[in-house]
């Protein structure tokens, strides 16, 4: 059994907290959810915990978000929208707050539904790999 060491490879360029500070719940990734995520969903998830304010309220305009994120505005506006759905995200005149995650069954519950569709969890899997090839 090979043991990995736990020391830093550069303990001179350590990451320290200076100035405004963003976090993103470790339950994205522990709890699945970032599995059934597209990739826009994610890219824009991430972006809007990185701008956000203490109380995760973003104020960056749909253009810019578009422009940094070099995503079309169609791409935004659906990856947006996805976030709403999970409870992820709330919007409101042109403003985003990045929610608290919410209790793991009220987003992962192995179905979803899309397009009037009752999808397993396989399916939710494979289509998301397919819109990410």
């Amino acid at each position: 059994m090979i043991l990995i060491s736990k020391k830093p490879i550069r303990p001179d360029r350590i990451r320290k907290i200076t100035g405004s500070f963003s976090w993103i719940d470790h339950r994205i990734l522990l709890e699945g959810l970032i599995l059934s995520m597209s990739q826009h969903e994610i890219l824009l998830y991430f972006f809007l915990v990185l701008v956000s304010d203490k109380n995760g309220v973003s104020f960056y305009s749909y253009d810019k978000i578009c422009k940094y994120l070099k995503i079309s505005l169609d791409d935004f506006v659906n990856a947006r929208n996805r976030l709403i759905e999970r409870y992820l995200v709330a919007y409101k005149q042109g403003r985003v707050q990045v929610l608290q995650i919410p209790p793991k069954r009220s987003f992962f519950t192995g179905s979803t539904i899309r397009g009037g569709q009752s999808l397993s969890l396989k399916q939710i899997f494979q289509n998301n790999m397919r819109e990410n090839d």
